[in-house]
């Protein structure tokens, strides 16, 4: 099978697509704006973006603790807010601890038998926080999966209900979704390390922890709606709530680069899936971003090279 990469290039708030194909040991330019790829953990972006949207309305406060909407105890009365989920400093695992019995069920597509109900079995009956780590920074899809959960019960509406009124619509990414079957004609298919094909990933309730599905034209767009100074829901997502050391800080969802700086302050998120790797970097002081979107797992021992690319280019278009 080829392996694709699909680029979107914003400089000066003007958007360029750039797309390659490896066939054999051969590169191949083509247009594959529109071919839609997992965006794996970039998804968290848009996640804590419908939290922030909830914070601007008042629906809930930003260190509020998430155990007043769910209707759920959590287990030892857990006190867990928006806030610590959305950064990554809740001190709860990267994954909870009954997942692997749904995993193993099939391990090409680890998060397809785990579902809402696993979920809360977890959260009233398993859910440890660590107080070594609490107030720390330690990344957790799970930490996703609950804000997601948590803002689906406050609206009364499935997690994909709310992602396409609140985010697809409002930024006009038309092709972008949860559901591989409405884009299954535009779908390029996710290689593992050996080059051959592997299935997509049906994240259940992990979706807004990394289930997206979309294409560079429709992230491009999410990355220059970032230069909207009137979006107050993309203020807050960018504003940082975390020091993780003088380089690096975090925002809600976001990773916040040279945080001392606001001329050089840049926001990223990569993500990765069992077939697929993907890095957004946006510079909003300049008006740059890029994202990059391929069909190149992470378990490929080259997949690094995407984020270096990623990083290279906006630093030219920089300079």
């Amino acid at each position: 099978m080829d392996s694709n990469l699909s680029i979107g290039l914003i400089k000066n708030g003007q958007v360029n697509y750039y797309g390659v194909k490896r066939e054999n040991d051969s590169i191949l330019n083509l247009d594959n704006s529109k071919k839609i790829f997992e965006i794996g953990s970039i998804s968290k972006v848009l996640t804590a973006n419908i939290l922030s949207k909830f914070i601007i309305e008042k629906k809930v406060g930003l260190n509020d603790n998430i155990s007043s909407y769910i209707g759920l105890k959590l287990k030892d009365s857990a006190k867990i807010s928006f806030k610590s989920l959305a950064n990554h400093t809740s001190g709860i695992p990267r994954m909870p601890n009954n997942f692997s019995n749904s995993s193993k069920k099939n391990p090409l597509n680890p998060y397809k038998d785990y579902n809402v109900d696993d979920l809360e079995i977890y959260l009233s009956d398993s859910l440890k926080i660590n107080h070594d780590t609490k107030g720390k920074f330690l990344y957790s899809n799970l930490g996703f999966a609950m804000i997601g959960y948590t803002l689906s019960k406050i609206d009364n509406q499935d997690y994909k209900s709310m992602f396409n009124e609140y985010i697809f619509s409002k930024y006009k990414m038309n092709n972008t979704t949860f559901e591989k079957e409405k884009v299954n004609n535009l779908l390029v298919k996710g290689l593992n390390s050996q080059g051959n094909e592997v299935p997509n990933w049906d994240f259940q309730i992990f979706g807004p922890a990394g289930g997206i599905l979309s294409n560079t034209e429709d992230m491009a767009k999410y990355i220059i709606a970032q230069f909207d100074k009137t979006d107050k829901e993309l203020q807050l997502l960018r504003k940082q709530t975390y020091k993780i050391n003088t380089g690096l800080g975090m925002g809600l969802g976001w990773f916040i680069e040279k945080p001392k700086s606001n001329k050089k302050k840049m926001y990223r998120h990569g993500g990765n899936t069992g077939g697929y790797s993907s890095m957004m970097i946006v510079d909003v002081n300049n008006k740059n971003g890029i994202i990059i979107l391929s069909n190149v797992t992470s378990r490929n021992p080259y997949f690094e090279n995407i984020n270096k690319l990623a990083a290279s280019l906006l630093k030219q278009i920089r300079n």
